[in-house]
This record gives C-alpha cells, sequence and structure tokens, in this order.
C-alpha cells in the first residue's frame, strides 16, 4: 500500500506539473496575443496616420449617397473634424444634386470642397450650383447629365417636381398675360 501511495502521489506530482506547465504556456500565448495586438494597433494608426497625411481625399457619392466608410473618406473626416459641421453642410447639398439629376457616380475632390466651405463661412455667401459641382473631379460626365432637359424630373420626386414647374410657368404666363392685355 505505501508502494501504491508513492505511486500515485508521483502520478499526481506529474499532471500537477503538466497542468502548471500548460498554464505557463497559456499564459506566454496570451501575452504574444496582447503583444500582436498592440502591435497591429500601432501599425493601424500609423497608416491611419499616413493615410490623413498624403491622401487626396476623394470621395465617392454613389446613387446621392454618400460612401462614407471609404478609408478615404474617413481620413477626410479626420483631417478636417473642426470644421466638419460646414463641409457636411455641402456634402448634403451635392448629395442632393445628385438624387435630383439622377447622377449614378460623382468624385468629390475633399480638398477643394473643404476650402470652398471656409471660403463660403469666412464671406457668409452662399454657394451656387456651379461652385458646388467644381468640386466634382468628373465634372465633365455629371455636367451632361445635370444639362439634359428634363432630367430634374426624373428623380424620386420627379413627377410633382414636373408639375410644380408647370404650374409655376403658367400662372407666370397669365400674370404676364393679364398685365398686357390689363
Amino acid at each position: 500500500e505505501a508502494g501504491e501511495t508513492a505511486a500515485r502521489r508521483l502520478e499526481r506530482d506529474e499532471d500537477l506539473g503538466k497542468l502548471e506547465r500548460m498554464l505557463a504556456e497559456q499564459g506566454r500565448m496570451q501575452r504574444l496575443a496582447q503583444d500582436d495586438a498592440e502591435t497591429h494597433a500601432d501599425a493601424r494608426r500609423g497608416y491611419e496616420e499616413l493615410l490623413d497625411k498624403f491622401s487626396l481625399h476623394e470621395f465617392l457619392i454613389r446613387r446621392g449617397a454618400t460612401l462614407d466608410t471609404t478609408p478615404e473618406f474617413l481620413s477626410f473626416r479626420r483631417a478636417f473634424e473642426p470644421a466638419w459641421h460646414l463641409i457636411a453642410d455641402l456634402i448634403v447639398r451635392l448629395e442632393e444634386v445628385c438624387r435630383r439629376y439622377i447622377v449614378p457616380l460623382a468624385v468629390i475632390d475633399g480638398k477643394v470642397l473643404a476650402e470652398m466651405a471656409f471660403a463660403a463661412h469666412r464671406t457668409q455667401d452662399a454657394l451656387s450650383l456651379e461652385n458646388l459641382l467644381s468640386s466634382m473631379k468628373n465634372l465633365e460626365s455629371v455636367s451632361k447629365l445635370i444639362q439634359q432637359p428634363g432630367r430634374q424630373f426624373m428623380g424620386p420626386d420627379g413627377m410633382e417636381e414636373a408639375a410644380v414647374c408647370l404650374q409655376r410657368h403658367y400662372r407666370g404666363f397669365r400674370v404676364r398675360q393679364q398685365n398686357k392685355y390689363g
């Protein structure tokens, strides 16, 4: 019996030793994983800093909605965060134009848009449609779409906009006729 007890103690000690080695290995693996995660976070932070510094800050408006999850847009937003409220207003206006004229894709130069936002804020002037469109990199193709007659009535509220336009022109015609013939 004494021999069996000693054998069991040896087995138990060996099992405890194995368990301690396994726990030590797990701890080492967790430390390596944590170090690896910190390294990746530093690398991601470095990538974002480089992107913010060297980015062209171009972003896309597709079918009237800004693609705001692209790395390029996120970098643009980080770079101009202090004045983002000014820029966001212009982005909303660009989205409305793209939606109204059913522009499939507009490439926006964020740096030009930011300069426009700052200038408009300084002078308290509203930007014209032409000024707003000048921030587009693909201005030629977008302006071809916008200049098509009746294109503004093809959007989601096109029928109502067309009816309002017809009513406005007819009422103006009637007023001119009444003034002409008294």
